[in-house]
Parts: C-alpha cells; sequence; structure tokens
C-alpha cells in the first residue's frame, strides 16, 4: 500500500533515533508521522509521536526525503544530508482538517540541496515558525522562497536566520553531515527571529562548536548579549559600521576574540566587558563606532585601536588596560572614506581628519600627509613648512625628487653671503637709490665700469659651503613706460681662491638707463637686483 512506500517510517511510537542511514530513491525517505489509521485504513491506530531524532543520515533522490506529520513533537532533524529531492526535502504538515499540526521541531546543521520543490515546506497554520536556523541551503546567501539568497527554498512559518555560510560536511564518504571546523554563520534580521535573536543563536552556536568560527552579519540592528565563551571572530557585511548596530551588552569570557575589522565594523551602542581570568592582549575590537564603556577585567592590555568613541576624548569611555590609540576622530566611515578617496593609509587618514577638523584645509593637509610620506617629517614639522613656506612652493620643491636633502635645498634655498663691501654687488648706493617702478635701486655704475658680483653660497641643511652650484645672470634693460630688453645671460663661476662665485660685467656698451640683474641659482632661487648705468 502506499503507506510503506518509505524508506524508514517512524510511526506512532515515542524515544526513537534515526540514525547513519543512506535512504535513496523512496517516495519518501523517512516518514515520522503520527498515521490517522481510521482515516486511512492503515494497521495502525492514531497515537501521538514524541522525542523523535534524525541525525547524520544521507537521503539523495527522494520523492520527499523527510515528512514529518500531525500529532508529533519534539523533533530534532540533526546534521543529515538531503540531495536531489524530486519534490520537498522536508515537509512539517497534517493531513487534513481537524488533524494537529508537528509541534517542536528544530532543524540544524543540515545540508540540504538540489531539490525540486521547496528545501523545507511548512504548512500554514501551524502557529509557532519551526526552527531551521543554522543550515546550509546551498548558497552563501542562505534560501530563495522567503530567504534571500540563491539555495533551497523555504516556506513561510520557517526560522532560517542565521544560516550555515559553507558546506558543513567534513567527510561525504560518512553518512550524514560531519562537521567542518570552523564554521562560518551568516547572521541576517530577514524572516521569523529565533526566540534568542538573530546574532545571539550565531553566538550560541559558536560557543557549542570548536575551532575559531566566523560569524559575518549583513546590516541591520542585532541583540548581542549572548555571553561568548570561545574563540570567534564577528565582523559586519561589507560597508560602513554606521550600517549594521549591536545593542546589548557584550560580555567576552573567551580568548581569541575578534571584534570588527576594517570595513566590517560596527557600532556598538552597549557596554562591552572582558571577564576576568582572560587573556585580553588575544582580543581585537577594531573600527568600530564604539558608544558604550570598554572595560577590560582580564589579563595584558586588550587592544581596542582604530575605534571612535563619539568624542576626541577616549579615556572616558575605557576602564582597566585599554589600548586605543590611535583612534579614529570621526565615525568609521568618514575615516575610511578618506582612505578610498585620497588613497591614504589609516594613519594618515587620521592625519587628514585631524588636520581639517582643526580648520586646514584639504589641500594643504594632503601636503602635510605627501612630506611625511616622503621625507619623514613629524607631523608638527610638516604641519610648519606648509605655514612658512605655502602648499605651492613645497610642491615645486618636491616636484621629481625623493631625497630629504634636495628638497629641503630647493625649498629654503642655499643661505648666501654677501661679497666684499657687505653686498654681492659694488657701488652699493647707501640706504637704497630709491624706487623705481616699484623696485628698489640698488647700486649705480658710470658707463664703462664693470659690475662686480661676488657671493658665497652655503648648504641650508650642512652649513657648508657649496662649491658647486649652477649660479647664472640674466640681464634686462629696464625702461618706463617701454618693454624690458634682454641683454645678456651667462654662468657665474664658483673661485676657488676666493671662496666666491665671482663675475664682472662689462657696461661699456649699455646706453645709461636702468637694468635689472637676475641672479639664479640650481635650487631654485632668483634674486633681482635693479642698477642704473649713468653717463661717464
Amino acid at each position: 500500500p502506499w503507506w510503506s512506500a518509505s524508506g524508514i517510517m517512524v510511526v506512532d511510537t515515542n524515544n526513537v533515533l534515526v540514525e547513519g542511514n543512506t535512504v535513496n530513491n523512496n517516495d519518501e525517505g523517512i516518514a515520522v508521522i503520527d498515521f490517522p489509521g481510521a482515516l486511512y485504513g492503515s494497521p495502525w491506530d492514531a497515537s501521538a509521536v514524541s522525542n523523535v531524532t534524525v541525525q547524520e543520515n544521507s537521503l539523495d533522490s527522494n520523492d520527499w526525503a523527510l515528512d514529518i506529520a500531525n500529532d508529533v513533537s519534539n523533533v530534532v532533524v540533526l546534521r543529515n544530508v538531503f540531495t536531489n529531492s524530486v519534490y520537498d526535502a522536508i515537509d512539517v504538515w497534517n493531513y487534513g482538517a481537524g488533524l494537529p499540526y508537528p509541534s517542536n521541531v528544530v532543524i540544524h546543521y543540515n545540508s540540504i540541496t538540489g531539490s525540486g520543490g521547496d528545501g523545507l515546506w511548512v504548512m500554514d497554520g501551524i502557529g509557532s515558525p519551526v526552527d531551521a536556523a543554522l543550515n546550509w541551503w546551498g548558497d552563501v546567501n542562505g534560501p530563495s522562497g522567503e530567504g534571500p539568497g540563491a539555495g533551497d527554498s523555504v516556506s513561510a512559518n520557517v526560522i532560517f536566520s542565521p544560516w550555515l555560510g559553507i558546506d558543513p560536511d567534513a567527510d561525504p564518504t560518512t553518512p550524514g553531515v560531519q562537521l567542518i571546523s570552523p564554521m562560518v554563520f551568516i547572521v541576517d534580521d530577514v524572516g521569523p527571529a529565533p526566540a534568542g535573536g538573530y546574532l545571539n543563536t550565531a553566538i550560541a552556536a559558536a560557543n557549542d562548536l570548536p575551532g575559531t568560527d566566523t560569524i559575518k552579519v549583513n546590516h541591520g540592528t542585532y541583540d548581542a548579549s549572548e555571553p561568548i565563551t570561545d574563540p570567534v571572530e564577528i565582523v559586519s557585511q561589507e560597508g560602513s559600521a554606521s550600517n549594521t548596530h549591536l545593542n546589548g551588552n557584550m560580555r567576552l569570557d573567551a580568548e581569541g576574540i575578534l571584534l570588527g575589522r576594517m570595513r566590517q565594523g560596527f557600532s556598538i551602542h552597549g557596554n562591552v566587558t572582558v571577564g576576568p581570568g582572560v587573556d585580553a592582549s588575544t582580543i581585537h575590537i577594531n573600527w568600530n563606532n564604539i558608544y558604550g564603556i570598554v572595560t577590560n577585567d582580564g589579563i595584558d592590555w586588550l587592544d581596542a585601536e582604530y575605534n571612535y568613541w563619539g568624542d576626541d576624548d577616549p579615556s572616558d569611555s575605557v576602564a582597566g588596560l585599554v589600548d586605543y590609540r590611535p583612534f579614529l576622530p570621526d565615525p568609521v566611515g568618514i575615516i575610511i572614506g578618506y582612505v578610498d578617496d585620497l588613497n591614504l593609509t589609516p594613519d594618515e587618514a587620521i592625519t587628514y581628519a585631524n588636520l581639517t577638523d582643526g580648520g586646514m584645509s584639504g589641500a594643504n593637509a594632503l601636503t602635510v600627509i605627501q612630506l611625511m610620506r616622503t621625507y619623514g617629517f613629524s607631523e608638527d614639522e610638516a604641519r610648519r613648512l606648509v605655514r612658512e613656506y605655502g602648499r605651492v612652493r613645497i610642491h615645486i620643491a618636491m616636484m621629481g625628487t625623493p631625497d630629504y636633502k634636495e628638497f629641503v635645498t630647493r625649498l629654503i634655498g642655499y643661505g648666501t653671503s654677501a661679497g666684499g663691501g657687505g653686498s654681492i654687488l659694488d657701488h652699493q648706493i647707501a640706504g637704497g637709490g630709491g624706487s623705481i617702478n616699484g623696485v628698489t635701486l640698488d647700486a649705480s655704475y658710470a658707463q664703462g665700469e664693470p659690475i662686480h658680483i661676488a657671493f658665497t653660497l652655503t648648504d641650508p641643511v650642512t652649513g657648508d659651503v657649496v662649491t658647486d652650484a649652477i649660479a647664472t645672470l640674466s640681464v634686462v634693460r629696464v625702461t618706463p613706460g617701454e618693454p624690458t630688453a634682454f641683454m645678456f645671460w651667462g654662468m657665474i663661476p664658483y673661485d676657488p681662491d676666493s671662496g666666491q662665485y665671482m663675475f664682472d660685467y662689462d657696461t661699456t656698451g649699455l646706453e645709461p638707463g636702468y637694468y635689472d640683474l637676475f641672479i639664479g641659482t640650481n635650487d631654485g632661487q632668483v634674486q633681482q637686483l635693479r642698477v642704473e648705468v649713468t653717463a661717464p
């Protein structure tokens, strides 16, 4: 008869373990049923079925892999492999109007894939949803149907979050799921919530399993008050920490815990406490927006670097040995935006935020960071350079040279010491000769008198005399109301006997008038001197 077309039947009996079987190619692979015999003409009398465990079985290519029906309670479906069911992998239902529904059915750590219908179908009207959290549905994003992923589908009345993020079976040659370690749990605030909450359920599961499991939490808001008693990494879905919120006070009672990492942090609104006796140096709380108090009652320093603490003084948000430096001056999302948009390291992004929050322009702040990155200046040194010399001059000095000494030489310029008489030029006019077109007249020469130029250059870094600089002289005629006229360009050589750069410029062929001398050096500096040539 039709009711015997099952691989294994548990009918009208209690306290049954179905374990370690391979059940393939049946109408029903395993049936757990309170059979309404009088209605269907079966040889059994209808009586309640309770306390049935179906675990570590492999069921392939059955029409329905597991059927749980009628007055059945306390059924545990644990670590089974369901593959290629023609219709549904698991059905939870009753046979008709007036018959009881199954109750207290829990379905955990199963691999459910390849179903032609639903991976889990629960009849409408059952009352409390069936707890089918912590299963693998064939897709890292969870089940389809009522779920958000592309795995086997689930119907309504199913708790499916959190789910497993990897195929849990470590040994396909053995019936059932031999749990792989470490495990990955995916938490999302979708579907009916488990009794303890989405994230708390995943934390409790990670506490029970060996190894350092990973809990990945999708954007949303979650209660995180379940104490953590086993090593685990808890990270958010990539994106801003402001998208994933943890409420409730968190207690860390194990070593080897990671809470948040760059691009996978949280906004933590409750307090976080490391329990007594725990080696806090193995715990890492990073890249979160923390609005509660972090307390370390454990042993050694707790790593709580790279968090935003709600203000610019985290000291009032920690207790015990908590290493909170460096800390983020702005929320995590802003700092990571600086990292991504400006191509900065995290520490550089912190510097940038501090500078701009203090009123410096973004362009000047980037210049400070370039000076620190390229030449090893401290933040204070780089900031003083920008304030004293300006961003444009600094960028000109930086062009093409990663060498610190050359940069400083270009920026500050050679020290220039005058020759005889206290001036680069002889025939200097005492007190200046007044202003010609806004430029002070420095010296005066009769036509035919040579203009004698003499000066010494010193290195701005070492103070040593520079003997190999390139010095040039350009001469132009300046006539008020007329364009300037170029007259001469030449090198100013170094004279080892005098230790100076020296040059005599012949004025014999010059017409009386005003002339500008531009003395340039290869540090990028140019000095303008105005002279007058008079009739002899």
